[in-house]
């Protein structure tokens, strides 16, 4: 739990939708959601939670973004079975 609290966590669906905070957003909107989660939370880590069977260039995308936002941390995790 000390690890979620210090990091934002962005889902991706089996359907490619992107959801931060559980709330589903659209690749270009996300730029700023990061961007203003890591200016009230500076030095904190992505996690990218996306289903197995996400394409890649999605996960891209969305790593990115992420980067370009500021993110200087982003770790990658699969999520299905």
């Amino acid at each position: 739990q000390t690890l979620d609290s210090k990091s934002l966590m962005i889902g991706i669906d089996p359907k490619g939708e992107i959801y931060v905070d559980e709330r589903r957003v659209d690749l270009m909107s996300l730029h700023s959601i990061v961007e203003r989660k890591l200016q009230q939370q500076p030095g904190q880590s992505v996690i990218l939670i996306a289903d197995k069977d996400v394409r890649t260039a999605i996960v891209i995308a969305v790593m990115d973004e992420c980067r370009v936002a500021g993110a200087t941390s982003i770790a990658l995790a699969a999520k299905g079975e």
